[in-house]
């Protein structure tokens, strides 16, 4: 298990854009778990207007993962789902 956060970017490993959601702090949750899980993983903020709102899809967060533990990081974010450590109201990247 990580001790300690890591600071990954997309140059540290070939990655995917696995889940995305509207909540930043959600974003943030699901980026400590994988960390704790040994899942190379960063946040991508994607803003497309230049005003700071959360609205829709205008202010999706992206949990980005190194592509060779999707897997596992889809597991890991279904069991956190269901334990009710995060909402529902995120999805991923394969579902939409």
């Amino acid at each position: 298990m990580a001790d300690e956060q890591r600071d990954y970017s997309t140059e540290d490993f070939d990655s995917v854009e696995l889940y995305f959601t509207p909540n930043p702090n959600e974003a943030e949750f699901i980026k400590d778990m994988l960390d704790t899980e040994d899942v190379a993983c960063f946040i991508r903020d994607v803003h497309i207007s230049q005003f700071p709102m959360n609205v829709g899809a205008d202010a999706q967060v992206r949990i980005v993962v190194e592509e060779d533990k999707v897997e596992q990081a889809v597991a890991l974010i279904r069991q956190a789902i269901q334990d009710g450590a995060i909402t529902e109201e995120g999805y991923f990247a394969f579902e939409e």
